[in-house]
């Protein structure tokens, strides 16, 4: 598995975590808040891998242009819809982003190319699967 530099920069006043990827690689870490996440899938091997563990997790991202050809490079923020909790963010994740966060409802902002998304789910314990295509 590819060695990757991760940032990790906990903000204490605004409650969030900041987590900077340099490249996309399927190396698991871990937040304080969050538990488990992995984000990568370049390439079919990562993916595979990824897919294989995929029940870890109970928000699974998947982020594509229309035309189905998967991207990277793309800014998230996870954040608690009742304004409790700490916020997360992701930058430069994709093409794949799973997470493991407490059973409650999410509201995910997704930046790519200066084109925002945003959706909102009800995570349990058993998983979610999302694709966000961008034009």
């Amino acid at each position: 598995m590819k060695h990757m530099k991760f940032w990790t920069l906990i903000k204490v006043l605004g409650l969030s975590i900041m987590i900077h990827c340099s490249s996309a690689s399927s190396e698991e870490m871990t937040s304080p808040d969050t538990g488990k996440f992995i984000t990568g899938g370049i390439g079919l091997d990562e993916r595979e891998e990824m897919y294989a563990n995929r029940n870890q997790y109970n928000l699974r991202l998947s982020f594509a242009k229309a035309t189905g050809a998967y991207i990277s490079s793309v800014d998230i923020r996870i954040e608690p819809v009742s304004g409790n909790g700490a916020a997360i963010q992701f930058h430069d994740a994709g093409p794949l982003l799973f997470v493991r966060l407490i059973p409650g409802k999410y509201r995910v902002s997704a930046t790519f190319e200066d084109k925002r998304q945003v959706l909102t789910v009800s995570l349990g314990s058993t998983g979610l699967e999302r694709v966000l295509y961008w034009p």
